[in-house]
């Protein structure tokens, strides 16, 4: 209960603030519940669940996805894998603290993917940020590794490389991109893109162009799995039907 409660964001301090009432007597003697013995039990599961996590076999697993990406948690780095099924289930794979720019941190964790049984002979769409490491890393480890650009990502690059006046109307044809129907409608609105920027903001453009048979590559699988590979940042699955373009920036 700890675990789960911490998880949806209940503070140590305001632990006992979620807990049904047992009574004055009980809750004045009660020390289970201080914010230092709920701290050790969430510290407590959440090593014991890492570990398990760390440590399972993945030879069973039939995968046709893996998104690779760095989270922030204060000054430190995780890089995280995480896998997708052919059926749209996501599987937490590993996780190091690490650089994101490191090729090295980057490959031993795919060869520790590798060795607890990941198959790494198939092809399988891999989802990155477009970090030069995280591209080296996946084609050393991988046979046939499809690489796919997040477009959270690539957004948010593109629209730094604009000024504040272009961007409305960047951000309106950018959406037009992500929305394609197909990988045709895709190209002709990247098109449009760098017909309406390439004259005034060509190393904009560029971030879209040059990458945009990564940008596209998900359109090589089912229509109802898009949703779930055009980012790497699986929070904002939902979020990429409202605004992605605003979540981004």
């Amino acid at each position: 209960m700890a675990l789960e409660r911490m998880m949806a964001k209940l503070s140590t301090r305001r632990y006992s603030a979620g807990l049904e009432s047992v009574g004055a007597g009980v809750e004045a003697t009660a020390r289970s519940t201080s914010k230092s013995a709920v701290s050790r039990r969430f510290v407590a599961a959440t090593e014991s669940a890492l570990a398990t996590m760390l440590a399972a076999d993945l030879s069973g697993l039939d995968l046709v996805a893996l998104m690779i990406d760095g989270v922030h948690f204060a000054d430190h780095l995780c890089v995280v894998a995480l896998g997708i099924g052919i059926d749209g289930t996501k599987y937490p794979l590993g996780v190091v603290e690490g650089d994101t720019e490191n090729a090295t941190v980057v490959k031993d964790l795919l060869v520790g993917l590798r060795d607890r049984g990941l198959d790494t002979t198939r092809p399988i769409l891999c989802v990155l940020d477009g970090a030069k490491a995280l591209v080296t890393a996946v084609k050393a480890i991988f046979d046939h590794p499809v690489v796919s650009r997040c477009q959270l990502h690539k957004v948010a690059n593109c629209l730094n490389a604009l000024p504040k006046s272009a961007q409305p109307t960047a951000r309106r044809m950018l959406a037009e991109i992500r929305d394609a129907t197909d990988r045709d409608h895709a190209v002709v609105a990247i098109d449009a893109f760098a017909a309406e920027f390439a004259a005034k903001w060509p190393k904009a453009v560029a971030k879209i162009v040059d990458d945009a048979e990564p940008l596209l590559a998900f359109y090589d699988f089912p229509a109802e799995h898009w949703i779930h590979l055009k980012t790497t940042n699986p929070i904002w699955v939902n979020r990429l039907q409202e605004d992605p373009l605003r979540a981004a920036a």
